[in-house]
């Protein structure tokens, strides 16, 4: 694998990243309610105690980014941007490895 190969992973996260930061400094423009009930999750989780292993009234899906907000949380207190962050950064590390899966392929 040539370097400039190996970068188009990191290329494409931080383009991922710089294209989605505005919706981040804009939430109110797309705050959606499965987002709400995420990171209400989030909240019940750093402040309440709660340890949901499912989505709550869903049965398929995960609460790994509950938890990794939960943990912001307690350390920077509850905000709907530092939830946003969360999910970008989750988001943008996706991107990441299916592009140099991609490259592998």
């Amino acid at each position: 694998m040539r370097a400039s190969e190996g970068a188009r992973p990191l290329c494409a996260t931080l383009l991922a990243v710089v294209l989605h930061l505005p919706f981040v400094l804009r939430y109110d423009l797309h705050f959606q309610p499965d987002f709400a009930i995420s990171m209400l999750m989030s909240r019940a989780i750093a402040l309440e105690g709660d340890r949901p292993i499912f989505f709550w009234a869903q049965a398929y899906l995960g609460t790994y980014g509950c938890y990794l907000t939960a943990l912001l949380f307690r350390l920077f207190g509850v905000s709907v941007i530092l939830a946003c962050l969360v999910s970008l950064l989750i988001w943008a590390c996706g991107v990441g490895l299916a592009t140099a899966l991609a490259a592998r392929l």
